[in-house]
């Protein structure tokens, strides 16, 4: 059975810290203590995990990963819907995040737009996505196949 498991600010994050440094070769850092974090899992094995935090105005999330072995199954999609949903249920009103550009393809089909006002790094494109453009039960579109076509600006 998949399952997603969150850890609120103050909890041990153990095992969102091993998939961290699993996943992205970083371990605890300043955030930590201001973000909730959620890991999914396929049975009783964590495979993925994501981080949302408030910051001016507007949720963050953040390092959105799932191990190589775990990878193509669906796990990354269900993490960004356990976020989104999140969001929604604390009234949020924009997410935003940074992605390497091979990720923004990804990305884009909940919705997540990138954002003009920023000045993109070259390794980094920051991306946002309001919470009335939320849909948890659909694709915006531009999904390998996907007939809904291509995401409307």
């Amino acid at each position: 059975m998949v399952q997603g498991k969150w850890f609120p600010q103050g909890s041990d994050i153990t095992i969102p810290l091993d998939l961290r440094r699993a996943i992205f070769q970083r371990g605890r850092d300043a955030l930590d203590g201001e973000a909730q974090q959620v890991v999914v899992c396929d049975g009783e094995i964590p495979v993925g995990i994501a981080r949302l935090w408030w910051k001016e105005g507007a949720f963050y999330l953040g390092e959105l990963g799932v191990l190589p072995g775990a990878r193509k199954r669906g796990f990354g999609d269900l993490l960004v819907r356990l976020v989104l949903y999140k969001v929604l249920v604390h009234h949020g009103r924009q997410v935003r995040l940074a992605a390497p550009p091979e990720m923004v393809p990804f990305f884009t089909r909940y919705g997540f737009t990138p954002d003009e006002k920023e000045a993109a790094q070259k390794d980094v494109i920051s991306m946002s996505l309001w919470a009335q453009n939320i849909r948890l039960d659909a694709c915006q579109g531009g999904c390998q196949g996907c007939p809904t076509g291509s995401v409307s600006k």
